[in-house]
Formats: C-alpha cells, structure tokens, sequence
C-alpha cells in the first residue's frame, strides 16, 4: 500500500494541497511513525518555524486500531495534526495533514 502525505490548503483537512511525502506499508500500523517523521520534517523546514517545538498527532480515529492489525483499504484518508509551538507565544500554530492510501 501506498500513502500519500499531503498538506492541506487554506486549513481545511479535507482539500489536498501540495504532496510533502510518501510511505510504502502493508498497512496503517505499519507506517504510522515514518508518516508523523515526514509531517515533523515538513514542518521543520519552513523558515518561520524555526527555533519552534513541533509535534505531530495521528488521528483519533485510529484509537484501538493501533493497538492491533488492521486492513487498509485504498482511498482510506486519514487525518494526521501537526503542531508548531514556538518558544514564545502563548497560541500553539496547528497544521492539518491528510495521508491517502492507494494501490502501489
């Protein structure tokens, strides 16, 4: 299986922006940390981020899902946050990502 990491335009988790990386799994599980590697690296590049804590969270939906194996059917989305804190602001800056599966 092929996923497909996509930042999101203007916000909005459900409309694909610009392709930032992609993962080969058999599945979700089997990804699911090289994926919020890639979404941390994303956001680390960009120059406003810099001197910044950055963290990423999978989705919710997945909750039990981690914690045994399951089937990822292509054209599953799954919606992953990046978060960018930097060192002195009180807001955190959150950054949806949208992660597509498809066939190889």
């Amino acid at each position: 299986m092929k996923f497909l990491i996509f930042r999101t335009e203007n916000d909005d988790a459900n409309q694909k922006g610009e392709l930032v990386g992609v993962e080969y799994g058999a599945g979700i599980d089997d990804v699911m940390h090289k994926i919020i590697c890639a979404i941390n690296d994303d956001l680390a590049a960009r120059p406003e981020n810099q001197n910044c804590e950055i963290h990423t969270y999978a989705p919710d939906t997945l909750g039990s899902t981690l914690l045994k194996k399951t089937v990822t059917l292509p054209g599953t989305r799954f919606e992953f946050m990046g978060v960018v804190a930097p060192l002195y602001s009180s807001q955190n800056r959150l950054h949806p990502y949208l992660v597509e599966a498809s066939e190889y």
